[in-house]
């Protein structure tokens, strides 16, 4: 239920000395759609969000085009949370130093200067599991539109302040006061990443940054909700259910 070591190993970039420490912040890549997850549950807890409701009646921005597919079943917030609501995109590949950067709405609509398909449903929700970052960003578009706030905004106020997370941000623009703490990312070969990282402006399915130790102080704080003993984030009722298989596996956000 603590953190009882934590300590860094090598360097920060190949051919520097910076050495790696317990405070070096990583790209903590899809660990953000757990965090995500969190956040739904959260207002969830606070009726805020219904987890069964179809989405596009919450979506104000923009609407998951309906189609075929969504005549008889919609999409709701458990599906999308579950990867099971049928919609595509799988992953995102970020943007190079010197790339122009896309909003939200333009990854959803698939627009440039967005690398990616639009977000679509493309096989009836409920019927099978399609791993999808693109469900994640309809979700921190219902998450926005209804809340009128920013997923990197609610995060830190339900979890990251809360938990003492003090090196971790959902931030799609790395703070410059964390840059002296990155690590930069390398390639199979070694090489640096021109630019030190890509930049991920989907915040819900790949943005986030921590480092290992606060991501402990996470799974501590969940454990501890499970079994009752804690509800800084989640009661331990709605940890059970965040928890909780919804299709064979998969709960909200967490195997």
């Amino acid at each position: 239920g603590e953190i009882q070591y934590s300590a860094g190993y090598g360097v920060k970039e190949a051919g520097l000395a910076a050495p790696v420490t317990s405070e070096t912040i990583y790209q903590a890549a899809s660990n953000s759609k757990p965090v995500t997850a969190m956040v739904v549950m959260r207002l969830v807890q606070d009726g805020i969000l219904d987890l069964d409701q179809d989405v596009n009646q919450l979506l104000q921005t923009w609407k998951l085009p309906e189609n075929d597919f969504t005549q008889r079943h919609k999409v709701t917030l458990r599906g999308l949370l579950t990867h099971s609501a049928g919609v595509s995109v799988s992953g995102y590949r970020g943007y190079p130093a010197g790339a122009g950067i896309p909003t939200l709405l333009q990854v959803l609509k698939g627009e440039s200067p967005a690398n990616c398909e639009p977000v679509q449903v493309f096989q009836q929700p409920g019927k099978g599991f399609f791993y999808s970052g693109g469900g994640y960003l309809t979700i921190q578009q219902v998450i926005e539109d209804v809340t009128g706030q920013a997923l990197e905004d609610l995060a830190e106020e339900f979890i990251f302040e809360p938990l003492g997370m003090d090196h971790t941000t959902f931030a799609t623009i790395l703070p410059e006061r964390f840059h002296d703490q990155a690590a930069s990312a390398h390639r199979g070969n070694g090489e640096v990443v021109p630019g030190r990282w890509h930049t991920y402006p989907e915040q819900a399915a790949a943005s986030l940054w921590s480092t290992v130790e606060d991501l402990s102080k996470l799974v501590i704080e969940i454990l501890s909700a499970y079994q009752g003993q804690s509800d800084r984030v989640l009661s331990p009722r709605m940890t059970r259910l965040m928890l909780t298989p919804q299709l064979g596996w998969m709960g909200f956000g967490y195997v």
